[in-house]
């Protein structure tokens, strides 16, 4: 079942999830990063052991680590999910000794994810989109009291991502 959220105005509205091309919503107070579609909400210095719990089908990228616990303390996971609007969500987070550090996550039509139709242009086209994404959500982009919130395109890895990285 579809939601919807009722403006001041009294009329019915596209819930801000539901828009095509924002799968999420960040609170500009707080830095709360919540991915409702995909059932998951992350926090700046969540533990480590809170976000397995939430996310149990995420895959351990430096499984190495995690068995020998890493001495620089780093642990990255990453999820994929299809959404409902033929939507394609994929997210990396990092944890530093056990607390989430930051979140690079990106989003693209189903039809997109697949790399014989990459160009350096459509990437960079949707990194503009995440930059405007951002700005509409925090009203700006950049840093804040609980970290830092941004969206660009690596050219060397290829792909477009936002990035939101939190303050100690």
């Amino acid at each position: 079942m579809l939601h919807n959220e009722q403006s001041e105005s009294g009329k019915l509205e596209q819930a801000s999830w539901q828009r095509v091309g924002a799968p999420f919503s960040i609170d500009a107070e707080t830095g709360c990063l919540d991915f409702r579609e995909a059932h998951v909400t992350l926090a700046p210095a969540m533990p480590e052991a809170d976000f397995l719990r939430i996310c149990p089908t995420a895959s351990v990228i430096d499984a190495k680590s995690i068995d020998a616990k890493s001495e620089d303390g780093w642990h990255r996971y990453s999820f994929r999910q299809s959404l409902h609007d033929d939507q394609y969500l994929g997210v990396t987070v990092y944890f530093r000794d056990g607390r989430l550090k930051c979140i690079s996550f990106g989003y693209m039509p189903e039809s997109e994810a697949d790399w014989s139709k990459w160009s350096p242009g459509r990437e960079q086209e949707r990194a503009k989109k995440f930059q405007d994404e951002l700005s509409q959500q925090l009203g700006k982009i950049g840093s804040f009291a609980w970290g830092s919130a941004n969206a660009g395109f690596d050219a060397k890895g290829g792909a477009s991502s936002i990035w939101v990285v939190y303050a100690a």
